[in-house]
């Protein structure tokens, strides 16, 4: 065993930066490398597009004499900008269902349908289903997804990451986009639900790492940087303090999540038999671990040796458990145990990470660029012209020539048209070869099959013209295939979106934050600012939440409620095949319709006004009809059959199908 508690923490804090640096290693063969080039691509890291000469010539191209151009296609972010908008048009709307399956009707009648369970399971669904279309707005849910999602369509993996947030009424739980760049992965996982760690990479802020761990600042900017320092430092020449530390106010965090304990189930044989013998200890605390790994600091900041060593017996326990655990505990979901939800639309087999659809065509990419460069040149090149002519003639010609004015009058001795072919000669620059542009076009060919921007995508046509509505339909479904397939994971990334909240509200929400939020009585609070629940008369969606949302489980939170997303409800709807299936479909489901209706059903009706509402995006709300009970539905029948007139409000739409005796 370790001689003192600080000498375990050092052990802990050089395991886990080992296997940070296996996993970024890992990473950069897998992932990594490839995404850097595609996001280069994507216009984040071009170099000069252009420059100048001066009369002196350029200093890094002194062989050069002329402006020199370096044209890119910016192929990637034309990919971006024509599949964003398909993708993501608008925040999905977020469905809550209990996991409890409906009883059959056959089933249902002999009692095993129990009507209180099943009313306490649809309140709690209508309670975190108004919850979590409430969030979205709150952390700003549209402008997080879509910078993930660009991530996802260039770099292959868009990252989403849920944390607490300090919302109008209190801690809220929200996704927030954290890059893919920060992201490591346990090495040995082939699949990312069964990998032993993740550890994201961060910055912070000295300052605020120092309040919120009672850290020497100056101790922590020792190892940060920042903007301002590093100004000040190029200024100066010199970005470092005298024992070699870069000095600079935010400083790198390792955040770790472990579903392996502490670390030392990943030591060899070989390795310190002291820690694993003391690790083996700290397994009655359960292998969901949460450590803080700072540059410069030997221990883990939310495990101080001090204060381990201020605790004994089971007090060290309570206070082990309660630094090292989560901050939201989500392991407990089998498909996504971890603070983060991934936006992969083409997810690897064989590891844990995705390939990016532009990946196939970053070799073209590049020389295409290439070839615009030279292309560009060449033009540059070949539009000018040498003009050769003899010392014979005199300056006058020379000036008249270069200064370009038309019907400029010249004098020469003797007779001017005599051998002046002789005297002046211009040389012309060879034509670019057929070759360079049909190799282009076919290589620009290439790159639309292998991302899918065809013309067709621009709204451009192409080819023969379409001589059929079954020949356009066709088309249509090949050309959105792509687009819809990556909508179709985004949309899954959305439904584990709103599972991990719906998880994080039952977990840490509390019912004092609901409270305003239902229009219902607050706590007081008492003098230290703590609500005082004794006194607190809490109304009754407040009490509902408490009974059936609130948990400390996190089992029954990832088990009891099934999240999903209203399918399409985010994605750029095809308002011309709504608009067109509506006018086929309605005078053929209308009659039917109007038949229900007339009889105190609405629900044929209401759809029917819900799809031309969307399909031509008008508001119909007020031509939608309350839903009856079963016994209201027979007195309307009844009165129906017999002839009587409909109850006021549900009165048959103007030529409705009446129904005879």
């Amino acid at each position: 065993m370790p001689s003192t508690i600080t000498d375990l923490l050092q052990q802990v804090t050089r395991l886990w930066k080992s296997q940070a640096e296996l996993a970024r290693k890992d990473k950069a063969e897998k992932f990594g490398d490839t995404a850097k080039r595609l996001w280069h691509f994507y216009g984040k890291r071009y170099q000069q597009l252009s420059f100048v000469v001066d009369e002196g010539g350029a200093s890094d191209f002194p062989h050069i004499k002329t402006p020199y151009y370096k044209p890119v296609l910016n192929k990637s972010r034309q990919y971006v900008e024509l599949y964003l908008p398909s993708i993501h048009a608008s925040l999905t709307h977020r469905l809550v269902r209990p996991r409890r399956p409906d009883l059959p009707p056959e089933l249902s009648m002999l009692g095993l349908d129990r009507p209180d369970v099943k009313k306490r399971e649809q309140l709690q669904s209508w309670l975190l289903e108004w919850f979590l279309n409430y969030l979205p707005a709150e952390y700003d849910a549209f402008t997080e997804q879509r910078t993930a999602l660009q991530e996802a369509l260039v770099k292959g993996r868009g990252v989403l990451w849920h944390e607490i947030f300090a919302g109008p009424y209190g801690d809220m739980p929200g996704s927030f986009h954290v890059s893919v760049d920060d992201l490591l992965i346990d090495a040995d996982a082939r699949k990312l639900r069964d990998a032993g760690f993740i550890i994201r990479e961060r910055w912070e802020p000295a300052y605020k790492l120092a309040e919120d761990w009672r850290e020497d600042v100056d101790k922590l900017r020792s190892n940060g940087r920042s903007n301002m320092d590093m100004a000040r430092a190029e200024a100066e020449g010199d970005d470092r303090d005298e024992s070699g530390r870069r000095k600079g106010d935010l400083v790198k965090v390792l955040e770790v999540y472990s579903r392996i304990g502490i670390g030392h189930r990943l030591l060899s044989s070989s390795d310190d038999d002291d820690m694993k013998a003391f690790g083996e200890a700290l397994d009655a605390f359960g292998p969901h671990v949460h450590l803080l790994i700072v540059d410069g600091i030997d221990y883990p900041i939310n495990l101080k040796p001090d204060d381990v060593s201020s605790y004994t017996g089971a007090e060290q326990g309570e206070f082990l458990r309660e630094q090292l655990k989560w901050p939201i505990a989500f392991f407990e979901e089998h498909s996504n145990p971890w603070p983060m939800t991934t936006i992969d639309p083409y997810p690897n087999c064989m590891d844990a990470w995705a390939t990016s659809s532009l990946e196939s065509g970053l070799p073209i990419q590049e020389y295409l660029d290439q070839a615009y460069n030279w292309i560009m040149q060449r033009v540059q090149k070949n539009c000018r012209n040498l003009t050769l002519y003899s010392s014979s003639l005199e300056a006058q010609f020379e000036e008249g020539y270069e200064s370009g004015w038309d019907m400029e009058m010249i004098k020469v001795n003797g007779n001017p048209g005599e051998d002046l072919s002789k005297k002046v000669a211009i040389v012309s620059f060879p034509e670019i070869t057929g070759d360079v542009w049909r190799t282009v076009a076919f290589l620009n060919e290439e790159y639309e099959k292998i991302t899918g921007m065809t013309p067709l995508m621009y709204g451009v046509q192409s080819g023969s013209a379409m001589r059929s509505a079954e020949e356009a339909s066709i088309r249509n479904a090949a050309t959105n295939s792509r687009p819809q397939d990556i909508a179709k994971a985004f949309e899954e990334a959305n439904s584990k979106v709103a599972a991990k909240e719906g998880q994080a509200s039952r977990l840490v929400v509390d019912p004092a934050t609901v409270a305003p939020l239902f229009s219902e009585p607050e706590p007081e609070m008492d003098a230290d600012g703590v609500p005082d629940y004794d006194k607190w008369m809490p109304g009754q969606l407040t009490r509902a939440w408490m009974e059936l949302v609130s948990t400390d489980d996190p089992r029954r939170a990832a088990a009891e409620c099934h999240y999903t997303v209203e399918s399409g409800s985010g994605m750029r709807k095809n308002k011309q095949w709504i608009q067109a299936a509506a006018t086929n479909i309605i005078p053929l489901v209308m009659p039917i319709a109007q038949m229900e209706y007339s009889q105190g059903n609405p629900k044929k009706w209401n759809a029917i006004m819900q799809w031309v509402a969307d399909g031509w995006e008008i508001p119909l709300s007020d031509m939608m009809q309350p839903e009856l009970s079963p016994e209201e539905q027979m007195a309307m029948q009844q009165q129906a059959m017999a002839g009587q007139p409909q109850q006021p409000g549900m009165e048959a739409p103007p030529d409705a199908v009446q129904p005879t005796a």
